[in-house]
């Protein structure tokens, strides 16, 4: 799955802090990841997507799932569908 970003030094910040995730950057425009139960990139954009625009909505699983709402939102993160809500 590739993911647009604004701001990708930002987004990889998030993702390493929240996550743990790693990135390999190819130029200054585009990294990817692997490994993290999914892969995919982030590639650099002006255009943003979101799901109340229609994209994708990407649920994340977690064992410990207070822990894991916790860890996003203390590294800025934003949770758009609250667990256990009917999409």
């Amino acid at each position: 799955m590739e993911f647009p970003s604004v701001d990708l030094e930002a987004t990889k910040d998030f993702f390493k802090k929240a996550f743990g995730w790693k990135f390999n950057d190819y130029g200054s425009e585009y990294c990817d990841f692997a490994n993290e139960g999914i892969n995919g990139g982030f590639y650099k954009s002006k255009k943003v997507s979101n799901s109340d625009s229609g994209g994708a909505l990407i649920i994340f699983y977690s064992k410990y799932l207070k822990t894991t709402q916790n860890k996003i939102q203390e590294f800025a993160g934003k949770i758009v569908e609250e667990p256990g809500k009917t999409l």
